[in-house]
């Protein structure tokens, strides 16, 4: 006999099911439609590839005959050279696929548990990999420096944005002016990946930016479309595509390109592409790199400029708060090591252990039998 179980479904409101015929192709979709709307598109498309390829694996099975070997099963299968959706063969995950799959299924189950489609947690026995991370690059204050001033005006603003604000690229890309306040040294930031809003203050290095920027970006609108800069335009632009006419003189026909404009309407388009050129202008290598390297290095510096002011117990708080980071692992990740590491660190370079009992610089020379 099946068993009538209530939950509250991806619209609001109470709904009543049979929970032995809930098949997981159906739970999936629920799930992915209530989580749609409080993500970032990246982060829910990564829970739709992970729920897509456990559906491939497992079969479209009764949601109330799942168990945790089902779960241990699919990633046994993605560390083995395996067949992708598409039917392509791929190598095995390292631990950060892994730890990514895990934490989609974690999430996933704990809201089927919560629905009372299954009994039990079905990843609550299943452990992380635990691996070394890669220490991604950052630059130091004179390779920044560097950057900026070999960027154009217009990369240069965006490049303080994702530096002096420590913003993601879609946090920069999507400020409009009317989200500047001067008067106030405020920026209004929409965070994407939360879905939060705060009023970032605007920094002495960053308002210098704006101040030389905005005059100068808008004499270009002025010249290109016979206008002011309004609220909605956006403060880092797109510019216009490239354009060209063609002329004949003494009969050689020739081509002429027209002069690119900013296009206020549109926001700047790819900037990891403006990163990499800049990298490579500056003689630094570009590959993987993107926005994220301004805002690590960002982060590093900024934890590093709290320590030497004595605010060690703070510092990796105001990191956190400064990158719209949710938990503080993640915000260690940006820095580059984990505040108990920089603690000891500090602790044992600077703190004698003996204090005076043991005389420096003398060696005994008796040795034991």
């Amino acid at each position: 006999m099946s068993a009538r179980r209530r939950f509250s479904g991806p619209t609001g409101g109470d709904q009543d099911v049979m929970t032995e015929q809930i098949r997981l192709s159906d739970a999936c979709e629920q799930f992915l439609t209530w989580r749609k709307t409080n993500l970032a598109d990246e982060t829910w498309r990564s829970y739709r590839s992970a729920l897509g390829l456990f559906l491939q694996v497992t079969g479209d099975v009764m949601v109330s005959g799942l168990r945790p070997d089902h779960i241990e099963r699919f990633l046994a299968e993605r560390r083995r050279p395996h067949v992708d959706r598409r039917g392509r063969s791929m190598p095995p995950i390292g631990p950060a696929g892994y730890n990514q799959y895990l934490g989609a299924l974690g999430v996933f189950s704990k809201w089927l548990l919560r629905h009372a489609m299954v009994s039990v947690d079905l990843t609550a026995g299943i452990e992380r990999i635990r691996a070394r991370r890669p220490i991604k690059r950052r630059l130091d204050p004179e390779q920044i420096i560097a950057l900026l001033d070999a960027a154009p005006a217009r990369d240069r603003m965006l490049f303080s944005l994702a530096f002096f604000a420590a913003l993601r690229a879609t946090e920069a890309t999507s400020l409009r002016i009317g989200d500047v306040d001067l008067a106030s040294n405020t920026l209004r930031v929409q965070v994407w990946k939360t879905h939060q809003e705060d009023d970032f203050p605007i920094g002495p290095e960053l308002r210098a930016q704006l101040d030389a920027w905005l005059p100068f970006y808008e004499a270009s609108v002025r010249r290109s479309w016979s206008r002011d800069l309004e609220p909605a335009d956006f403060l880092v632009p797109a510019l216009t595509p490239h354009r060209y006419s063609w002329q004949v003189v003494d009969g050689v026909k020739s081509r002429d390109a027209w002069i690119q404009t900013f296009e206020p309407g549109r926001p700047v388009r790819m900037p990891y592409q403006l990163v990499k050129r800049a990298l490579k202008r500056i003689g630094l290598s570009a590959e993987g790199e993107g926005m994220h390297i301004l805002r690590r290095s960002a982060a590093r510096i900024m934890f590093d400029k709290l320590i030497e002011e004595s605010k060690y117990e703070n510092a990796l708080r105001i990191v956190m708060a400064a990158l719209h980071h949710t938990t503080s692992s993640t915000t260690e990740q940006y820095i580059g090591l984990t505040t108990e590491q920089r603690s000891r660190d500090q602790f044992l370079r600077t703190t004698p252990l003996l204090a005076d009992a043991l005389t420096p610089g003398v060696i005994n020379a008796v040795l034991s039998s």
